[in-house]
């Protein structure tokens, strides 16, 4: 190998220690977010997240809730399992169709939604809203490369 091919490649193993470190910086701060939350308001982000969610629809199902959290079923069940014992939210069978079930926000689960910040993916969606386009579009292309580059088919 050539001293400049050396260089180059010396340059681009620097560039992504630098993408892993940046990766590694935000994975701390969402955990760092989600134990705050846990400490000061008793509630998981992953359970937060639900509850906004189903408080923003009028009509969702489990399905449905776990599809818009890319979360297994059994995975968002039994967050909603834990949301339902802590009355948060409740579950009810369709009128027009006793097969479906809808989740449904009590006014407890209202409340709590009302005193806890915005935290993990609700938080960054919040704070990517305010930067200019161009650079919203210049991460999403960046996700995007970084996510094929991840793809779960590749691990097989």
């Amino acid at each position: 190998m050539t001293d400049r091919a050396q260089k180059r490649a010396s340059g681009v193993r620097k560039e992504i220690a630098e993408i892993v470190s940046y990766l590694r910086h935000i994975k701390g701060v969402n955990q760092t977010q989600a134990q705050e939350l846990m400490k000061k308001y008793g509630i998981t982000a992953e359970q937060l997240g639900a509850l906004r969610l189903v408080a923003a629809s009028d009509e969702i199902t489990l399905g449905k809730l776990s599809g818009l959290m890319y979360l297994h079923i059994s995975t968002c069940s039994g967050i909603v399992d834990r949301l339902e014992k802590r009355k948060y939210l409740k579950r009810e069978r369709s009128r027009e169709d006793r097969r479906v079930v809808h989740l449904r926000i009590t006014p407890l689960g209202i409340s709590v939604i009302k005193k806890t910040p915005l935290s993990g993916i609700g938080r960054l969606m919040r704070d990517i809203e305010k930067l200019p386009a161009k650079d919203i579009l210049k991460i999403r292309d960046a996700m995007f490369i970084l996510s094929q580059v991840m793809d779960i088919e590749k691990i097989k």
